[in-house]
């Protein structure tokens, strides 16, 4: 494993800092990108269901007739949606259509939107870890650049 030291030396961009400790702590700190071993893979994710797509598809004489038979199920309903427990909320829904308060032709609406699916491009980066991490020092402070620059000048070690 390199010393911070060396970490900083091997780093032109960030030697130029000189004795900005912070922003040399910021720098090694800092996410990284690496190439993404997926990258270009497609993949088919669930599209987002929101309250507002719900709504758009049932009709307000139902919506009502729901609302009205039993508050705790659409707060039931928005808990599946506010979570993506499209389980969860397939099976309100068809709570809500055997009693009647939901038409047929809504809950076939309903579960179509809950079976949407979008195809996702991996992309060519993703996220990787800090300089700092990298080089196993884990999160580096101010202060433990500070003390890598042991003269108290710059140059002390890198």
């Amino acid at each position: 494993m390199a010393t911070l030291a060396q970490v900083i030396a091997g780093k032109p961009a960030i030697k130029v800092l000189k004795q900005d400790y912070p922003a040399i702590a910021s720098a090694l700190n800092a996410p990284t990108t690496v190439a993404n071993p997926d990258a270009g893979k497609k993949t088919n994710v669930p599209v987002s269901v929101t309250r507002e797509s719900v709504m758009a598809q049932v009709p307000d004489a139902e919506a009502w007739a729901i609302y009205t038979s039993g508050p705790e199920l659409v707060n039931d309903m928005f808990a599946a949606i506010d979570t993506q427990n499209s389980v969860w909320l397939a099976k309100l829904l068809g709570i809500a259509s055997q009693s009647g308060k939901l038409s047929a032709g809504t809950l076939t609406k309903l579960q179509t939107l809950l079976t949407t699916t979008t195809e996702v491009t991996a992309p060519a980066t993703i996220p990787g870890p800090s300089i700092a991490a990298a080089a196993g020092l884990g999160i580096v402070t101010e202060s433990q650049i500070q003390q890598a620059d042991i003269d108290g000048k710059f140059g002390g070690k890198w």
